[in-house]
C-alpha cells in the first residue's frame, strides 16, 4: 500500500478482520439466502416404465414389471410414448443471496445491465463450476410451485469479497 495516499504510513489488515468478515457472509448466505436449484442441460435415459430394445433402440412396447404406469404390452408406452428414453433435467438445489434491486447489487464493472429483469447473485466459489454448467437457474425454488423464477448466467462469475477466494457474484436474466 506504499505510496498510495500520500502522508499516509503502511498498514496491514489483521487477517482476524477477515475472518469476521467471511463468517458474516457465509451467516448471510446459509442463514438467509434462498434455495436455487440448477438446472443442468436434460440427458436421456432408458425409460423407466417399458423394455428397452436395444436393437431397434426404442421401446419394445412390453411393460417393465414394477414401472409406474402399466399398460397392455405391445401398444406404445404411455410414459415414454414409445420412443424408449426419457429426456430428464437434472437438479441441485444450492443457497444462493438473490439481488432483485439494482441499488442493492454489490458494486462490479458490469454496469452493461442497464434494462429488463436481471438479478444478482452472491455464493461460495465451490458452486462455481456447476453454475456455468447449468443450462439454467430457478431462484428461490421453495416458491417453485407459486412462480417459477428461470433465469440464466448473462456475464461471466466474478470472484468477491476480500481475499477474493471464497465467493463469487455472477448476474442472471430472467427468461
Amino acid at each position: 500500500m506504499a505510496n498510495r495516499i500520500s502522508g499516509r504510513a503502511d498498514f496491514n489488515i489483521d487477517t482476524a478482520i477477515l475472518d469476521e468478515h467471511e463468517y458474516v457472509v457465509d451467516a448471510l448466505i446459509d442463514d438467509l439466502g434462498v434455495n436455487c436449484k440448477i438446472v443442468y442441460p436434460a440427458k436421456d435415459s432408458e425409460c423407466n416404465n417399458c423394455v428397452f430394445d436395444r436393437d431397434t433402440g426404442r421401446s419394445s412396447g412390453i411393460y417393465k414389471t414394477g414401472g409406474p404406469v402399466p399398460f397392455t404390452n405391445f401398444t406404445t408406452c404411455v410414459v415414454c410414448g414409445g420412443i424408449g428414453k426419457l429426456y430428464q433435467e437434472q437438479t441441485e438445489v444450492i443457497k444462493l443471496r438473490v439481488y432483485w434491486k439494482k441499488g442493492d447489487w454489490i458494486k462490479t464493472d458490469n454496469t452493461f445491465l442497464t434494462s429488463g429483469n436481471y438479478a444478482q447473485i452472491i455464493g461460495y466459489m465451490t458452486n462455481i463450476i456447476k453454475i456455468r454448467r447449468a443450462k439454467e437457474l430457478i431462484l428461490n425454488s421453495n416458491l417453485e410451485n407459486i412462480q417459477e423464477i428461470r433465469c440464466q448466467l448473462v456475464a461471466d462469475i466474478q470472484p468477491w469479497g476480500f481475499r477474493h477466494n471464497r465467493y463469487f457474484v455472477g448476474y442472471l436474466k430472467m427468461v
